[in-house]
């Protein structure tokens, strides 16, 4: 019964379900959080942290669009499937990380491709193209990414690329 009620009502995270016999039967739910939205087979999407499927949206305001290498299955109440196992540990590794640094807890970050696990995009503040090429020292690059565009020396209405490719001094 609890599969079933979060595969119908994909914006709950988790239900539980108890019965007091002989004739009370009670749901304690737990909502999901819209987090990540993306283009997946032409359907924009919602996406929790965990990356389930919500549903489809029009509206992106508030979420961070994800660009995601090939999905296999987008299934509304279900996680989403990718087309390559290796991909998917790779994203969730990154996405992990980007959560857990200060830069995602800011709020910054408006997009992440993360089509080529070796060429990783994001932008940030809509002002700055940044570049982390692989997954290497990520969390390194995330810090630096953060001090450089919260340190004052670029301008804030002035576009900028940042490359983080290559870490050192």
């Amino acid at each position: 019964m609890e599969n079933e009620i979060l595969f119908r009502c994909p914006y709950l995270k988790s239900a539980e379900v108890t019965r007091m016999i002989p004739k009370n039967v009670n749901i304690y739910v737990e909502d999901d959080v819209p987090k990540y939205c993306a283009d997946i087979w032409g359907d924009n999407v919602v996406l929790s942290a965990g990356l389930k499927v919500l549903g489809k949206t029009d509206s992106t305001d508030g979420l961070i669009t994800l660009v995601l290498p090939m999905v296999n299955r987008s299934v509304a109440g279900k996680v989403i499937e990718f087309a390559n196992a290796k991909n998917e540990r790779v994203i969730r590794g990154i996405l992990e990380k980007i959560d857990a640094s200060s830069v995602g807890e800011s709020g910054a970050i408006t997009l992440i491709d993360l089509t080529d696990e070796y060429n990783i995009k994001m932008e940030a503040s809509g002002l700055y193209s940044l570049k982390f090429g692989g997954e290497n020292d990520f969390d390194l690059k995330l810090r630096m990414m953060y001090k450089t565009i919260t340190s004052g020396s670029l301008d804030k209405n002035l576009p900028a690329s940042i490359d983080l490719t290559t870490v050192g001094e």
